[in-house]
């Protein structure tokens, strides 16, 4: 036990006292989260590409290839409903803030917003192409949605008309992030770049092109001063939000990174990855805190495909991980 405190303190100053970038290897540590699968969620027949709780906690929608969205009880792991709502598999999904919207976007380059208590389609528009992720604004008043189309589009979820459009990127957008004040949009597109824009004005604010081989999630630290990216070349990076500094880099995956989270407090980081992949990392260190330490570890206790999605439960307790294996976990996961 006093060998791995020193360890992970001795990690912790070479953060603070380097001036650049630091690369961690996937330590393990005793003084780690308890993560443990509570429920597995079965009904989709095809892969699970999304996953979005509610801001209440009270409700987790999912969605895939089977073009239908699922809404379960978290607590007891039932069903609550279930509609069709594309006609070609869904990749994105999220709840608007007050809980009374929820969107959807898919590969049919459709994007609706639905009443998440009855399954009724309350509106929807078209993109020019596969819509691949989506994101409401913190105030509720933005939709931004992207995809295929190389373009950054923002709606009004009251009405869907289109705001403004952001435009010039390279490749397909994998993912987007609104900041935490709503303030900033990040973005990660199979250009291998990162970069983040000013809302109001849809200027860009920062480019980075530290990823490799695609990058495929972003997502903001809750205090809004770091952004995480997970990228093709099975690596997650942790960047300085205004500078665009490179502060660290977290190993030991071996495939691609799908999806990368904040748990609310901060303290730690979830990622999701094309090996079937599940982990917990410590957000200041890198290092790897569970579940499944090993790879016989996540053998037994993981998904038996590529996981392509995760969302924190808004109170830190539980992540949702979704697969092409068809099924939803639910790991209950509680600091020490």
């Amino acid at each position: 036990m006093l060998r791995h405190l020193a360890l992970l303190l001795g990690l912790t100053l070479l953060l603070v006292g380097c001036g650049g970038p630091q690369s961690y290897p996937a330590v393990m540590v005793d003084n780690a989260p308890s993560v443990t699968r509570i429920n597995i969620l079965s009904g989709h027949s095809g892969g699970v590409n999304a996953v979005a709780w509610s801001h209440d906690g009270k409700m987790l929608a999912s969605a895939g290839d089977d073009r239908t969205i699922f809404l379960w009880n978290p607590e007891s792991g039932q069903e609550i409903r279930r509609w069709p709502a594309h006609t070609l598999p869904i990749t994105s999904l999220a709840f608007s803030p007050d809980d009374k919207i929820l969107a959807s976007g898919g590969r049919d380059k459709a994007v609706f917003l639905w009443d998440p208590t009855n399954g009724q389609q309350l509106r929807t528009f078209s993109d020019s192409d596969q819509v691949l992720t989506l994101a409401f604004s913190p105030d509720g008043k933005l939709l931004a949605s992207a995809g295929r189309s190389k373009s950054v589009i923002f709606s009004d979820p009251a009405t869907l008309k289109q705001v403004t459009t952001i435009t010039g990127f390279g490749d397909r957008v994998n993912a987007l992030a609104f900041s935490p004040d709503g303030k900033t949009l990040a973005t990660a597109d199979n250009d291998n770049k990162v970069q983040t824009w000013n809302v109001a004005t849809g200027s860009k604010a920062l480019e980075i092109t530290d990823q490799k081989a695609g990058a495929m999630s972003v997502t903001f630290s809750p205090d809004g001063r770091l952004l995480a990216t997970g990228a093709g070349d099975t690596k997650i990076r942790i960047f300085d939000s205004i500078s665009g500094k490179l502060l660290t880099t977290f190993n030991g995956l071996i495939g691609k990174v799908t999806d990368v989270a904040f748990s609310p407090d901060g303290k730690v980081l979830a990622s999701s990855s094309s090996d079937h992949g599940v982990a917990i990392w410590d957000a200041a260190t890198g290092a790897r805190l569970g579940p499944g330490r090993t790879p016989a570890d996540q053998a037994a206790v993981g998904h038996g495909s590529e996981v392509n999605t995760l969302a924190w439960r808004p109170d830190g307790t539980i992540l949702a991980t979704g697969s092409y294996d068809q099924r939803v976990f639910l790991w209950a996961v509680v600091q020490q």
